[in-house]
């Protein structure tokens, strides 16, 4: 099943008859992926199609909201790991080498 991607889907579902509680529920849907750009982990949106493209697959990748690894925080725009906010290393690097710079405070010799 080549341009196919795997794609499990996690919904939380209440027992209403013994706890009262929600329990996670998971179903796979098989979507066809055209680009072949899907990898494990990331967050996709699927659009089902009006015709099925073969005997498991019924839908197909809209489109790749988060790329595993690069989630972006939707209020701030910022990268972010968890609750933690991630610093450009670009940015990193500048800082760390200003600092460096102090440290040695190096005056020009004539």
């Amino acid at each position: 099943m080549q341009k196919t991607a795997k794609v499990r889907v996690t919904r939380l579902v209440l027992d209403p008859l013994l706890l009262l509680k929600y329990f996670n529920k998971r179903k796979t849907y098989f979507a066809h992926d055209a680009l072949q750009q899907c990898t494990v982990g990331d967050i996709v949106l699927l659009r089902a199609l009006p015709v099925p493209r073969a005997k498991h697959v019924k839908h197909e990748l809209a489109e790749i909201v988060f790329k595993v690894g690069k989630v972006i925080d939707p209020v701030t725009g910022k990268p972010c790991a968890g609750t933690a906010y991630l610093e450009s290393p670009l940015r990193s690097e500048t800082t760390q080498l200003s600092k460096n710079l102090e440290e040695l405070n190096i005056s020009s010799a004539q």
